[in-house]
This record gives structure tokens, sequence and C-alpha cells, in this order.
């Protein structure tokens, strides 16, 4: 298989159903950021929110990273290299002015023609590497690693055949952007398990991997999570609405995670609720704040409220449910 011919893309679709293209832009939304952003909350209120916060913060870093590379290498989608190519997931009908203009060698790219086409677009979609690969891979992996469920492993075995399959069935992707998205996702996994490893349960800090409360420990943190993201959003570019985002998350940790706001072990219904709260901050600040501002902006102070206002709600009910026992 040559990783940019869009020959097994055409094979793929070759199969196409009705029936089959419902079920594979069914497994594509299942691989959107927002629905990993709502299971990631799920993990963190309902479940443990120190193993889901590192995994929402695996998930930010994926996606800043896939914007990043995405831009960097500027590549075209099979759809734009070839007019046989079904757009299935959007249905609608494929404009490109090109015949057969893959890789025509293993590791050769499109034809040079299609590349600056694609380029000279007023709004570009590049297409490598494959976004819902790389996350999907990097959210149920880290998932699996630090929840450590057998049934977690299957789902992320399963996810990494059926996503790369999915998105090149419905046109969006090549083999090589769909390999290229599952390598990240294992990086990011292997990070995963050198910042957080199972065997220790540091409550001092986000990052167990490292040595508690010690000033170089306190150092990465507040670089990692505040100085670099910061400095990541100043920058122009495609990553913005991550970095905005991993900034929001860094400076949740500090007035929610770090001052121990979620460490006591909760009743079911403080889980049910605050979990319902956050999903309903999510739901709420996207409306009315991905207007008026700007994308980086309100997805970093949905970050922020999504983290404080669960945790103000639960101190307040804690708060009452103690003055009542004293009466």
């Amino acid at each position: 298989m040559i990783m940019f011919q869009t020959e097994p893309v055409i094979w793929l679709q070759s199969f196409r159903s009705d029936a089959l293209t419902w079920i594979m832009q069914g497994i594509s939304v299942l691989g959107q950021d927002t629905m990993f952003l709502v299971l990631a909350l799920v993990v963190i209120f309902g479940v443990d929110h120190r193993k889901g916060f590192a995994v929402l913060l695996t998930l930010l870093w994926v996606a800043l990273l896939t914007a990043a590379v995405k831009s960097f290498f500027a590549l075209p989608r099979p759809s734009d290299a070839d007019m046989r190519v079904l757009l299935l997931e959007s249905g609608l009908p494929n404009t490109s002015p090109f015949f057969s203009q893959g890789a025509t060698w293993f590791f050769g790219l499109p034809a040079p023609d299609v590349i600056s086409y694609v380029r000279s677009m007023p709004k570009p979609d590049y297409g490598f590497l494959s976004g819902h690969c790389s996350s999907t891979l990097a959210f149920w992996g880290a998932l699996a690693y630090l929840i450590r469920k057998r049934w977690l492993v299957w789902i992320t075995v399963g996810v990494a055949i059926v996503v790369p399959v999915s998105r090149m069935y419905l046109g969006r992707h090549y083999a090589g952007d769909t390999l290229a998205g599952l390598l990240l996702g294992g990086i990011a996994i292997l990070g995963v398990t050198l910042l957080f490893p199972r065997t220790r349960d540091n409550r001092g800090s986000i990052f167990p991997g490292l040595a508690g409360n010690t000033p170089a420990s306190q150092a990465i943190e507040i670089i990692s999570l505040v100085v670099l993201p910061g400095a990541l959003l100043l920058a122009s570019g495609n990553t913005n609405v991550f970095s905005g985002a991993l900034l929001g998350l860094g400076l949740a940790y500090f007035l929610t995670l770090r001052l121990r706001a979620f460490d006591s072990n909760k009743s079911p219904g403080e889980r049910i609720i605050s979990t319902l709260l956050a999903i309903i901050v999510v739901v709420v600040l996207q409306i009315f704040l991905t207007g008026p501002l700007p994308k980086s902006i309100a997805y970093g102070l949905m970050i922020v409220f999504v983290f404080t206002v669960p945790a103000v709600c639960i101190n307040i009910f804690k708060t009452i449910h103690y003055f009542r026992r004293r009466q």
C-alpha cells in the first residue's frame, strides 16, 4: 500500500452502502474532540479527578501537536488529489480538478500541483496527519493505562483499527495520514507511562512521576501547565485554540486540583452533581462565549469555569450539610 495513494481509499468506498456510511460517520463523530472533552469530564468528576485530568491534559497536547503538524506539512486530502474520491462524510460533491494525482511510490507525496492548489486556498483544509486517529488512540490508551480495566484495553485496540478505516472510507485521509496519527497517539501513551507511573500516587503533584513537592517538580508544573501554553497562545497559527484550552487547564489545576479541591472521597451524589454541573457549564459557555470572544480565550475560560464551578458548588454543599448536622 502506498502511503499517499488514492486507490486504497477508492477501494474502500467501492463497498459503500447507506448503512455502512452511517456507521462510519458515527465512528468519526465519536472521535471528535468535543466528545472526548465530555468523556474526560465524566472521568474527572465521576471516577478519579487526577487520572481524568491526566487524560484531558494528554488529549489537549495531542490536539495541539496535531494542529501544528498539519500546518507544518500542509498536505492535501485524498479528495483534493482525485475527483473519484467521494466525500461521504459531508455528502457534498467532489469539485477537485485533478484525476489520480496521488503518490506513485511508497513514501512519495501527492503531485506538486495538488499540494500547491490546496495551499493556495483561502482556508486550506490539510489532511496530514489524522487528528481523529491521534486523539482517539491517545485518549483511550491513556485511560486504559491509568484506570486499568481490561475492557478499556479492548476498546483501545478496537478504535486503533476502526477509526483509521472509517477516516479512509469517508474520503478524509490517506493511509499515511492515519498511520501518522496512530504513531502520535502511541507516543502520547508512552509519555503518560513516564509521567504518570501507576506504582506511585503522589497527592502533592499532578505528575506522580516527578519528585513530590520539590522546587523542581513545582517549576515543571508551572512551566508545562502555564508558561509554555501561554507562550504558544501568543504565537500565531491554528494551535491557538488548544493553547488557550491548555492554559485554562493549567490555571484550573492551580485553582482547584493543586489546592486539593477534589481530593476528598466524594459520595455518589456529589460525583453525579459535579459531573452534571461540568457538562452543563461546557454546553452553556460554548453557546455564550465562542461567539463574542476569540476561540482561544473562550475555550480557556470554559476550562477554568468547568473546574471552578463544581468545586465551589461542592464546597457550598458541604458547608450547608455541615451546619445542618450541627443543628
